[in-house]
C-alpha cells in the first residue's frame, strides 16, 4: 500500500469513528421516512389472480425429429381453391377456405337474459331476488332528508371499499336509492354494466376496515351468470371466469355491444326497481327483476345514441345521438314515440328530464350550447325556451334534483357554472377548473349533491373537488387508495354515500 492510500484510510477511518461517536447513523435512520408497501386491493372482477393454466397442445415434430422414416411425399403444385399436386403426382383436395364471419347485428334483437360474464346460478339468482326486494323512496321534491354539506366533506375512503367493477373505462354510475343496502350500477365503454353489492358479506375487509361496516347484509352480484347457469350465454372473447368477483358482490353483465350513453335507476311507482340504458349500439333497455331480463325499448339500426334519459317511472324517455337529433321512446309498448327531431347540429353529449316536475329538458351538445327544452311542445322545427353558449364543448348539462330548475353545465373552456333556468337561463355561478382530460381520461361531468346545495367534479391531481352552489370550494377529496383520475361521480340521494369511477373500471366508494 502506498503512503497516499494509507493517509486516505487513516481519513476514513477518522471520520466513520466521528459519526459513530455523534449517533448520526442512527440519527438519520430515525427522521428517513418509511416507505410502507400499500397492500393492493383485491375486490371486484379482477380479483382471481391465479387462473388454472391452458392446455398446450402437443408440440409439433417432423418425421425424421421422431425417428420415422419419411414418406417421401412433397408439395409440386398448390392453387388458390384448395388444389394440391404431390411431387409423386398423387392429387389432394381441401375444402374451400373458410368463408368470412358475417358482421354481428348491431344489438341484440330482442330481450336477453339478466346472464352474467363472470357470476354463477347462484349469484345471480340471489342478486335478482336482492333487486326484487329493494324498494326505494320517490326522489322527487325536498322533503327527504338528503346528506348535509358537512357530512360530504368528512366523507373517506377505505381499502374495502375499492373494487374493480367493470373491464373498461367506467362512463356512467347510479345507486339504487334503497336505504338498507347499497347496491351500485356502472356503465363502461364497452356496453357492459357492473352491479354491485357493496356491503356484499362474503368480502372479508381488510385489517383497516371500520368497525361500523362489519356484519353488513348479503347483497349478491348483479352482472351474473345466466340464472339458469348456461355457460353458453358467456360472451365470446370474454377473460373472465366463473365465479370471478362474485364472492366481492361484483357482477358483470353484457346487456349492450357498445359505449352506454345513459343510466338511470326507475320504474315501479317510485321505487326504482328497473335499471334503464341506451347505448350507441342504438338500443334502450330496461333491466326488470321480475322476468330477468333486459328488456328491449328501442331500437333503431342507424342512430347512435350518445344520450339518454327517462321519467321516474320509466314509463317513457328520450335519447339524442351523434348527429344532434332527439327520440323519444316509450317504455309501454316498446317502441319510438315520435320520429327524430333534429335539434342541435352536432352530438347530443346529455339529455336530461328536469327530476320534480318533469316537463322540461335540458341538453348538451358538441357545439357548445346548452338548451333547455318544454318537452310538451316537442315537434319538428321546435324551439327551445332558452339557449346559452360556451366557447368550447359542453359535456354535460343537469338540472338540480331540488327543483328550483338550477342547471349545471361543465364544458371544456374550463369552466363549471349553474344557470337559472327560470331566468331564461341567467347564470348563478361560475367555477374556473381544468376540464381538458385528453385522449385516455373520461371527460369531466359535474354533477350536484341530493341536496342541490354541492357540486362534485374530478380532478386531473387524483382528487375529488367539491363546491357549494355559490361556486366557493368546500373540499377537495383524495385518498391514498385512490390512485386514478376519477372522471364520473354520483351520491347516494339519502345516504352520505360518493362514488368515484374511473378509467379503469375501478369504483371508489367515499363514506
Amino acid at each position: 500500500m502506498s503512503a497516499y492510500e494509507r493517509e486516505r484510510a487513516e481519513h476514513i477511518a477518522r471520520n466513520k469513528a466521528r459519526m459513530a461517536a455523534l449517533q448520526l447513523p442512527s440519527l438519520a435512520n430515525s427522521v428517513a421516512p418509511r416507505k410502507e408497501a400499500r397492500p393492493v386491493t383485491q375486490r371486484g372482477i379482477s380479483s382471481k389472480r391465479h387462473k388454472a393454466p391452458a392446455e398446450q397442445a402437443p408440440r409439433r415434430a417432423s418425421l425424421r425429429q421422431r425417428g420415422l422414416q419419411a414418406d417421401g411425399a412433397a408439395v409440386d403444385t398448390e392453387t388458390r381453391g384448395g388444389h394440391i399436386t404431390l411431387v409423386n403426382g398423387e392429387a389432394i383436395r381441401y375444402g374451400d377456405p373458410a368463408e368470412p364471419a358475417q358482421p354481428r347485428e348491431r344489438h341484440p334483437p330482442n330481450a336477453t337474459d339478466f346472464s352474467s360474464l363472470n357470476g354463477r346460478p347462484h349469484s345471480d339468482a340471489a342478486f335478482l331476488e336482492l333487486l326484487k326486494t329493494q324498494t326505494g323512496p320517490s326522489l322527487t321534491g325536498s322533503h327527504h332528508k338528503h346528506p348535509t354539506r358537512a357530512q360530504l366533506t368528512k366523507v373517506q375512503l377505505q381499502e374495502h371499499d375499492v373494487a374493480k367493477v367493470t373491464k373498461n373505462g367506467i362512463v356512467h354510475l347510479a345507486f339504487h336509492p334503497c336505504t338498507d343496502k347499497l347496491i351500485l350500477a356502472a356503465a363502461d365503454k364497452s356496453g357492459h354494466i357492473g352491479l354491485w353489492s357493496v356491503d356484499h358479506e362474503g368480502a372479508a375487509p381488510s385489517p383497516s376496515a371500520s368497525k361500523e361496516n362489519e356484519g353488513q347484509p348479503n347483497q349478491a352480484d348483479g352482472q351474473g351468470a345466466s340464472v339458469k347457469g348456461e355457460e353458453s350465454s358467456k360472451g365470446e372473447g370474454q377473460d373472465l371466469e366463473m365465479g370471478e368477483g362474485d364472492d366481492d358482490g361484483v357482477l358483470e353483465l353484457a346487456p349492450h355491444y357498445q359505449y352506454i350513453s345513459g343510466l338511470r335507476w326507475a320504474g315501479g311507482n317510485g321505487n326504482c326497481g328497473k335499471l334503464v340504458s341506451g347505448s350507441y349500439d342504438g338500443s334502450v333497455r330496461m333491466l326488470d327483476p321480475t322476468t330477468a331480463t333486459f328488456e328491449l325499448l328501442l331500437s333503431d339500426e342507424e342512430a347512435e345514441f350518445s344520450a339518454m334519459d327517462c321519467l321516474a317511472s320509466a314509463a317513457s324517455g328520450y335519447v339524442g345521438d351523434n348527429e344532434g337529433n332527439l327520440q323519444g321512446f316509450d317504455a309501454r309498448q316498446k317502441r319510438s314515440s315520435q320520429p327524430a327531431l333534429n335539434i342541435h347540429n352536432r352530438k347530443v353529449n346529455t339529455v336530461h328530464i328536469e327530476p320534480v316536475e318533469e316537463r322540461l329538458m335540458a341538453t348538451s351538445c358538441s357545439d357548445n350550447s346548452v338548451c333547455v327544452w318544454d318537452v310538451r311542445k316537442l315537434s319538428q322545427g321546435s324551439k327551445p325556451l332558452s339557449t346559452i353558449t360556451h366557447s368550447l364543448t359542453c359535456q354535460s348539462a343537469y338540472f338540480a334534483p331540488d327543483g328550483s330548475q338550477r342547471v349545471l353545465s361543465t364544458s371544456r373552456d374550463d369552466t363549471l357554472r349553474v344557470w337559472d333556468a327560470k331566468q331564461d337561463l341567467q347564470q348563478l355561478a361560475s367555477m374556473k377548473h381544468y376540464n381538458n382530460t385528453g385522449r385516455w381520461v373520461v371527460p369531466f361531468r359535474a354533477v350536484w349533491g341530493p341536496a342541490s346545495d354541492t357540486i362534485i367534479c374530478g380532478s386531473m391531481k387524483r382528487t375529488i373537488d367539491v363546491f357549494d352552489s355559490e361556486g366557493a370550494q368546500m373540499v377537495q377529496l383524495s385518498s391514498e387508495h385512490q390512485t386514478a383520475i376519477s372522471s364520473r361521480h354520483c351520491m347516494h340521494p339519502t345516504m352520505s354515500v360518493l362514488a368515484a369511477g374511473t378509467a379503469s373500471g375501478r369504483m371508489h366508494i367515499y363514506r
